[in-house]
């Protein structure tokens, strides 16, 4: 099996600490070059894979199988687009832009067939676990973060562009269903937010910021876990040399975007309507808390 030739624009924290260790162990990938206009960014890229200070660089210079966006939040329109109008395949991490003409643009560009948005926690155990069931009817997720810790190379666009595509997505999946309403408030350490799902049903989630990192679900009255793992997970994982679970989540989901990409479009990946209700959720949320 010929293995795909991968670029990816963006070489910050999710590619050094997430993206580049699962392509790393992909059977899938080859990492042919990463854009990224910081000189200082490419200490993390492998010596065998060709650097460009932007994505449409990179895309002229390496002609990929396919791109993966992981710059800024405001770069990811015109980065995927620059694919597309190539005909290259995109994966693009949340948010995948940032406001509804973004959203038309990428879809005059073709988003319809090429673009893939990166929900990765689509891919944790835990929630394929309860989406395994078959629809939840009744959501709650707790998701606390603090994503200064994160050390983003460039600030992120905000904690609720950071956090929110999380819920909703996993909202719209995990009930199988699009968001009818919203409703929003303020929180004491972040926001409250519920949907009405078109289906009827429902999903609560408190999200807050910042502080230690904590996710936990309860779907129709079973609650569990989402993380951190316990340490004793993690040193078991340590010694058994297998990756941190969001590194296989997105190993995992690289596989199927392989597959996808090879012609199988039996695959389940997320759609980019799943991306735009995301983008356009977010911008009603805003309009919720005023």
């Amino acid at each position: 099996m010929t293995r795909l030739r991968l670029a990816v624009s963006g070489a910050g924290r999710a590619f050094e600490r997430l993206y580049l260790p699962a392509i790393a162990t992909s059977p899938d990938f080859d990492l042919v070059g990463v854009a990224d206009p910081r000189l200082e960014r490419f200490a993390a890229v492998p010596g065998s894979a060709a650097r460009a200070g932007s994505a449409a660089e990179l895309l002229e210079r390496t002609k990929p199988d396919a791109l993966i966006v992981l710059s800024p939040p405001e770069r990811h329109a015109a980065d995927a687009i620059a694919a597309m109008d190539r005909t290259v395949p995109v994966l693009v991490e949340k948010p995948m832009c940032q406001t509804e003409a973004e959203v038309e643009a990428l879809r005059g560009a073709g988003a319809e067939r090429l673009l893939t948005p990166a929900f990765t926690r689509r891919y944790w155990p835990v929630y394929r676990a309860i989406a395994a069931r078959g629809p939840a009817w009744d959501i709650a997720i707790r998701l606390r973060s603090d994503p200064a810790a994160w050390e983003a190379v460039d600030a992120a666009s905000g904690p609720l562009d950071d956090l929110a595509p999380h819920v909703i997505d996993l909202a719209r999946y995990l009930s199988g269903s699009p968001i009818g309403e919203v409703l929003a408030e303020r929180h004491a350490r972040g926001v409250a937010l519920a949907f009405s799902m078109e289906s009827g049903a429902a999903a609560r989630v408190i999200l807050e910021w910042p502080g230690e990192y904590r996710e936990a679900i309860r779907a129709d009255g079973k609650a569990r876990r989402a993380g951190p793992p316990s340490a004793a997970a993690s040193l078991l994982r340590r010694v058994a040399r297998r990756p941190d679970p969001p590194v296989a989540a997105i190993g995992h989901m690289l596989a199927d975007w392989a597959r996808h990409l090879r012609g199988d479009l039996t695959v389940a990946l997320p759609a980019f309507e799943d991306g735009a209700a995301a983008v356009a959720t977010v911008q009603l949320i805003r309009e919720r808390l005023g």
